[in-house]
This record gives C-alpha cells, sequence and structure tokens, in this order.
C-alpha cells in the first residue's frame, strides 16, 4: 500500500481558540459541549473539504468520538481506529462493572475463551493474536511481576492504603518504626509524631495478632507500650505540604495517592513520556515499574516509599480528585471505597460544568455494544497495561466489521504514539493490523463509488 495521506486536525467547540461565547466559552453556555455537537461538526467538516476517503482517529475520549464517528455517520467516514476507547464505561451498559479498572486478575488462554465468553457480553471470539481477558488490564496488574514491576510491589501499596484508611476511621495502626525507636532505637522524628497507648499484655496479645497480617504489628516486652499512627506521622512521612487537620484530610491523600499509580498506569510506555505530566518533566520509561522500585525499597517506611514513588510524578503539593470508579480493596491494591454512585457523580458533574448527566443517554443515543454489534470498518486497540481496557471492545463482534487487536505491553493508545525504537513488536504489529483494514476501507469506498 502507498500510504499517502493528507492528516487534518480540527478543535472542537469550547478548545483551543474554537470559543463561540467568548473567553472559557463554557462557563458562559455549555449547550454545544456534547458529544451529538462533536460529531455533527465534525460531519459538517469532513463533508465541506473532503476530495478523498476519510478515516477518523482517536484515543481515549477521541476514540469514542471515532467509533461513534462511523456509527452516526458511515456515508461521511470510510472507517475508523478507535485506540483505548471506553465505549462500554456506562452504567446502563449490559455487564457494567465500575471497579474492573483497579482490578488484577490472570489473563485468560485462548482455550477457555468459549466460557469466558458466557459470562463476558462483548467476547465473542478470538481474533488477531490477542488473548481474550476480564479484568486484568487494569492499575493493580501493571504493580505486579506479571507485568514487570518489582515482587512485593502491589502488596506494600496495599498495606500502606489500608493502614491509611484505618487510620481515617480513627482506628489504632500501629506503626513498627516508632515502635523500635520507643524500645530503645534511634528517635524518629519529634514526640509529638505519635502517640502512646497502655494496654494490658493480654489485649496487647489479641491485638497484635490482628494487625501483623495488615502492617506487620510491633509488641514490645515490659508495660507493653503500643505506638500509632496520627495525622502528624502520616505528613511528616507523605513529606506533605499541609498538615492534615482532620481525619477526612487522610481519605483526600489517599485517592491523591491512588491517582498516581492510574496515572502510571495509563502512561506505561517504554520510554520517557509527558503525555500524562504534560509538561517538561516527562515520567521514566515503564513508570509503574521505576514507581515500584521505590515502593520496595528496603529499610524505608511504608509511607516513606509511597512518597518517593508517588514523586515521580507530584511534587506532593497537588491535588487529585475523586476518581468516578471505586476500587474495593479486595481485588486490588487499594481500598474499599464503597459501591459506584451515580449521584455523586452528577453532583461532581453539576459542580463543576453546571449540567447533570442523563445517565440512559449513551446507551439510548449511541446504542453501546448492541449498536456496534451492527456497524462496520472499525477497529478497536487495547493496551495490556491500560486501565481504560476495563470497557473497551476487546474481540472481534458477531458483524466480523468490527475488529480488535490487544497490544501486549501497551499503555493507552500506544499505537496511536509516535513510533519509537522502544516500541515493543505488538504495537507495530498493531498498527501493521490498522494500515490493512485502513488499504481495504479505502478499496471498498472507492468501489462503491
Amino acid at each position: 500500500m502507498q500510504r499517502v495521506s493528507r492528516p487534518c486536525s480540527y478543535l472542537l467547540r469550547y478548545y483551543g481558540k474554537s470559543q463561540p461565547f467568548g473567553p472559557e466559552s463554557w462557563k458562559v453556555d455549555p449547550r454545544f459541549l456534547s458529544v451529538p455537537q462533536a460529531l455533527a461538526d465534525y460531519a459538517c467538516i469532513i463533508q465541506y473539504i473532503k476530495q478523498a476517503p476519510v478515516i477518523v482517529f482517536g484515543g481515549s475520549y477521541g476514540g469514542e468520538l471515532a467509533a461513534w464517528m462511523r456509527l452516526k455517520y458511515p456515508h461521511i467516514v470510510a472507517g475508523a481506529i478507535a485506540a483505548s476507547a471506553p465505549v462500554l464505561g456506562y452504567p446502563d451498559e449490559p455487564g457494567f462493572r465500575p471497579s474492573a479498572y483497579w482490578k488484577v486478575e490472570a489473563a485468560a488462554s485462548p482455550e477457555n475463551a468459549v466460557s469466558l465468553a458466557a459470562h463476558i457480553p462483548h467476547i465473542q471470539t478470538v481474533a488477531y493474536k490477542h488473548i481474550v481477558h476480564d479484568e486484568q488490564v487494569i492499575v493493580t496488574r501493571d504493580a505486579t511481576p506479571a507485568a514487570g514491576a518489582a515482587p512485593g510491589c502491589s502488596s506494600r501499596v496495599r498495606q500502606a492504603f489500608q493502614a491509611l484508611m484505618q487510620s481515617a476511621a480513627g482506628d489504632p495502626v500501629v506503626d513498627p518504626v516508632l515502635a523500635q525507636s520507643a524500645a530503645g532505637g534511634p528517635v524518629v522524628g519529634p514526640a509529638s509524631f505519635f502517640k502512646v497507648c497502655i494496654m494490658t499484655c493480654a489485649q496487647m496479645s489479641a491485638f497484635q495478632t490482628q494487625m501483623q497480617s495488615a502492617i506487620g504489628g510491633y509488641l514490645l516486652e515490659g508495660e507493653c507500650h503500643y505506638l500509632f499512627w496520627d495525622r502528624a506521622v502520616v505528613t511528616s512521612r507523605l513529606r506533605l505540604c499541609s498538615p492534615l487537620a482532620k481525619r477526612e484530610d487522610i481519605t483526600r491523600v489517599a485517592y491523591w495517592l491512588q491517582g498516581a499509580f492510574d496515572a502510571y498506569a495509563m502512561g506505561n510506555y517504554p520510554y520517557p513520556s509527558s503525555y500524562v505530566t504534560q509538561d517538561a518533566n516527562p515520567l521514566p520509561a515503564w513508570p509503574m515499574r521505576a514507581a515500584c522500585q521505590l515502593m520496595t525499597q528496603e529499610g524505608k517506611h511504608v509511607l516513606e516509599s509511597m512518597a518517593d514513588a508517588v514523586g515521580l510524578l507530584y511534587n506532593l503539593c497537588m491535588a487529585q480528585e475523586q476518581p468516578y470508579w471505586p476500587a474495593n480493596g479486595k481485588t486490588d491494591m487499594f481500598w474499599d471505597q464503597g459501591p459506584y454512585n451515580f449521584t455523586a457523580v452528577s453532583d461532581h458533574c453539576m459542580k463543576a460544568w453546571g449540567l447533570r448527566p442523563d445517565r440512559a443517554w449513551p446507551t439510548v443515543q449511541l446504542g453501546g455494544l448492541q449498536a456496534l454489534k451492527q456497524a462496520s470498518n472499525i477497529v478497536f486497540s487495547n493496551g495490556e497495561f491500560d486501565p481504560w481496557s476495563a470497557f473497551g471492545i476487546l474481540s472481534d463482534l458477531i458483524s466480523n466489521k468490527v475488529h480488535a487487536v490487544f497490544i501486549k505491553e501497551g499503555a493507552h493508545h500506544l499505537d496511536l504514539m509516535w513510533s519509537n525504537p522502544a516500541d515493543p513488536p505488538s504495537v507495530r504489529s498493531a498498527r501493521d493490523y490498522e494500515m490493512q483494514h485502513i488499504a481495504a476501507w479505502i478499496e471498498e469506498y472507492k468501489g462503491a463509488s
């Protein structure tokens, strides 16, 4: 195929210089800031300028727009490459599992694809050298040896979060380092950084058994002094810019810490990249592996290791919003964040944008999986390391006109990034696969003209 094209890119309304109501138009009148309006705008532009078959590309939300563009305007665009497009990530979509974003499960083999298909609505066939899987392509798995990370990383992250949330709840959390100091070791920080509680040895023994598996409790002989974390300990160990004034602050810090591991999973590229940081300080190659090396340092307090790990991304003064997808602390390395709460999502949208989302709208208006089964000329790509693949199309659909490609060692839309000598063979194959389909779509368009 002769690879000659004229790439075009247009910003949506309300982005860049496209401000219909002046600066910060979305604050003035956001009514045109919607998916249908974006698709209609693109359709009008393409119809006006096109002189040849048009293929649309997109990654993440842009991948959704690309797929929906082909779905809604098949007479205008000849095909779509939809990378890391979470088109099934909506609450009214059958089989919606919001916690899948954070989970870790073993990869399934092609041999058991049939049994998996009975339980996973969007898995239909095994296609193009990819492994059918359910929820393993998510944040926690990236922090395990299966994804190249240091052994013990995910368990140490879990240990830190469990202890943080216990301290936020007001439960006593033993600090083995401070306990060692009280036993005659070196003093760690001012005395105000910890509390000393007096228990009987019998009480201590029972508490020791309870805490040992979570954070390695430390029992002292003699008077049985037992030491606990408080907010000052958390502030000090994490090297935070401001003291934690109340228990709720610890929860906010926990979400902020979680956000770093989310970013490392999305941006888990094989080369340094500023895609996540959006500045002159790129993350290192394989950032999750780099964070896990810091997380598993020997001889360091678990929170100090956590501060080092998230420091790859943060300057330790940044804020982090609560994610929409709750973790559960059992099948992931975080903590139980409760059930998915659409009301909270709606309240956040109202506060940030002045609008409330319609829960059923994505499935009703865009059709979800059922509409995509009737679509054609779309390739969905998803990466092994990308948490958004939990809501993606992971296998060819029944129509045999919607295809999926799985990119081993691939992070968020790696196939749409500039080619790099460090690219794994899987992404090079994925790009070739996509080009083969583009060539076929163009020939199909020409034959129908």
